[in-house]
């Protein structure tokens, strides 16, 4: 498989669908991203709730 048309072709497909600030990306860049995206968001969210939860003052009604 040529991966130089195939990168290019894929690249020519997602061009108008993505701003793309340096250069162009492939495929698998852009879904790594995504996905890393996704996993900071999920770590971020369970931190602070856990923080939160740690902020709380002890239950004193058990």
């Amino acid at each position: 498989m040529n991966l130089d048309f195939h990168e290019r072709s894929v690249k020519m497909e997602i061009l108008p669908f993505a701003e793309i600030t340096q250069g162009t990306m492939s495929v698998a860049r852009v879904k790594e991203v995504k996905k890393t995206t996704q996993t900071i968001s999920k770590l971020y969210i369970i931190l602070s709730a856990r923080a939160f939860l740690l902020e709380q003052p002890p239950n004193k009604n058990i």
